[in-house]
């Protein structure tokens, strides 16, 4: 018994490099998975802090000088912002992926959205709390 290929091409569209940019929710889709960009590098740069201090206090007292250079405070203001909007997209995709049901009442997606600030405002305060005191 023979298997034979079948010779017929299997039909592949094609697809424009730029087809995202022709409908609004792609491009949000796209900058909000962009933002994991800056998660990488701003791991890294800490990273590169936590080895600086490894390495002594010159070391470290160097990356700290590096981290005041106007380069890198637009880098993390840029940081900032790109991860704000990818919590407030996180948040607001969160109640279609969580249903919570008390009883027979299911609980209201702007609950669960507001939950979410809460959460984050609550865990915000007490870093800054620790960082402060």
């Amino acid at each position: 018994m023979s298997t034979q290929v079948s010779k017929r091409k299997p039909y592949q569209q094609k697809m424009a490099p730029n087809w995202w940019l022709k409908n609004q929710a792609y491009r949000y889709y796209m900058l909000r998975s962009a933002t994991c960009l800056f998660v990488m590098l701003y791991a890294l740069v800490l990273l590169w802090g936590l080895y600086a201090l490894t390495n002594g206090e010159i070391a470290f007292n160097a990356w700290l000088t590096v981290q005041q250079s106007p380069l890198f405070i637009i880098f993390h203001l840029v940081t900032l912002i790109a991860m704000l909007y990818h919590s407030k997209t996180w948040f607001m995709l969160a109640p279609k992926t969580i249903r919570i049901q008390l009883g027979k009442t299911i609980v209201a997606d702007k609950a669960i959205e507001g939950a979410m600030w809460l959460s984050w405002l609550i865990c915000s305060i007490v870093i800054l709390v620790l960082l402060l005191f």
